[in-house]
């Protein structure tokens, strides 16, 4: 009987293969993390666009980041930990509100697409205007509300977006 030859790593391979998931995440966490760091990637490109722009590569998150932190009005030149700073801080909002978005959006009935975005950019505008309130006097940034619109409005499509295109949400997981 001849013997056959089997690659000694695919044997731990499949034994993983066959075993179930220890740590099954539900969908409606997963989709609500990946749409909070979709929403925070898009304000996040197109601030660091602007500031590129205007010959001035992460003010926005070291300006926002000096009020946040420091509550003053920012240094001439970006410090690292601020920005690294306010830019976990950002994300960390943008998930939150992306979990908050894929346990609401399902609820939804009808029109989840158009509410969806209308709710989510409501969310990220009220979140914005609070921060504007509560450090507006020290952050000395020069943020347009004009561009702080449109990137809500870009973020909260993306994650409708991306809600929209989620089959998982409507199963109850």
């Amino acid at each position: 009987m001849p013997q056959t030859l089997t690659d000694p790593a695919s044997e731990p391979r499949a034994r993983l293969e066959r075993q179930p998931s220890r740590l099954a995440i539900p969908a409606r966490i997963v989709h609500g993390i990946l749409s909070g760091v979709i929403g925070a990637s898009v304000v996040a490109v197109l601030f660091l666009g602007i500031d590129v722009a205007q010959g001035r590569p992460l003010w926005t998150p070291h300006t926002l980041g000096s009020a946040l932190f420091l509550g003053r009005a920012p240094a001439p030149e970006p410090e690292a930990v601020l920005v690294i700073g306010y830019t976990i801080t950002h994300g960390a909002v943008f998930v939150s509100l992306g979990l908050l978005g894929a346990t609401l959006i399902p609820l939804l009935s009808t029109h989840r697409g158009l509410l969806g975005f209308l709710g989510l950019f409501v969310l990220v505008e009220i979140v914005f205007l609070l921060f504007s309130a509560l450090f507006a006097d020290a952050r000395g940034a020069d943020l347009h509300l004009g561009f702080v619109s449109l990137a809500n409005a870009l973020a909260a499509a993306a994650m409708a977006g991306y809600f929209a295109r989620v089959r998982g949400l409507d199963a109850g997981e």
